[in-house]
């Protein structure tokens, strides 16, 4: 970094890599340094507001930092803006404002690097939460289709079945889903990618979850928390509503105070 301090994608990747490590304080500050060099990147703000989450679970001082992006960066509803809002907005427990930036998607991807994020999903997501599951069936069924498509085009694409497994899930399917998830796990192993590959066994664990297996849950995150991962952390297990369904099983309890 010494040698391109102008860098933002050297500090952000430094950044990220410092989160995963579970050095958040330091990460926070290579994401102000990203946020400096390229004020009008969605990115560092994005992923700082996430470190937050990930570090105390502080809230507050997330959906600040997403602000200061909004003021900062100019993008459409079709972006990720939306779909980092909608997720933030459930997990801080709002499905009603979650539904709202799920809405701005529409009918369309959310533009990712590598994930397959629809807007009938996430639509589906904050109805569900929102316990209108008739409504939010609709929309998983023709995010069901959409993905369907494009697994189609794409079948060793690991974030493809990640995206389908939990729409899946949400269907009501457990066995398809945890065939779905496993087979993402499967296509990106960590020993490939140890950066990108613990987002698919977290999605693995949420499924296990929704399905109704809490030991196979608490087991993929006990692994989860001995390695590197930018997907979760104990104050993000506490706060998640995720893993509500797992909040009275022995294993999950103790596993948040060890």
């Amino acid at each position: 970094f010494n040698i391109d301090p102008r860098s933002e994608g050297l500090a952000w990747d430094i950044a990220n890599t410092l989160t995963a490590l579970r050095e958040y304080a330091e990460a926070d500050l290579y994401y102000d340094r990203a946020a400096d060099i390229s004020p009008a990147s969605w990115t560092p703000y994005r992923r700082k507001a996430w470190n937050f989450l990930l570090w105390t679970g502080d809230l507050s001082a997330a959906r600040r930092v997403l602000e200061e992006g909004n003021r900062n960066v100019s993008m459409g509803p079709i972006s990720e803006q939306s779909w980092n809002w909608a997720q933030f907005e459930m997990i801080a427990g709002d499905p009603e404002a979650a539904l709202r930036h799920a809405e701005a998607v529409g009918d369309n991807w959310v533009p990712t690097q590598s994930r397959h994020i629809h807007g009938h999903a996430l639509v589906g997501e904050a109805l569900f939460r929102l316990g209108q599951e008739p409504q939010a069936r609709a929309h998983f069924e023709s995010a069901k289709n959409a993905l369907e498509a494009r697994l189609t085009e794409l079948p060793d694409d690991a974030f493809v079945h990640q995206a389908l497994s939990w729409v899946h899930a949400r269907l009501g399917d457990p066995d398809a889903a945890i065939e779905l998830a496993r087979r993402a796990v499967s296509l990106l192993p960590l020993d490939v990618d140890a950066l990108l590959a613990p987002d698919l066994l977290h999605n693995l664990a949420a499924v296990y979850a929704v399905a109704g297996q809490p030991g196979d849950a608490v087991g993929v995150l006990e692994q989860l928390l001995e390695i590197p991962t930018r997907s979760l952390s104990r104050p993000l297990l506490e706060l998640d509503p995720v893993w509500d369904s797992l909040r009275d099983d022995p294993d999950f309890v103790s596993l948040l105070g060890s």
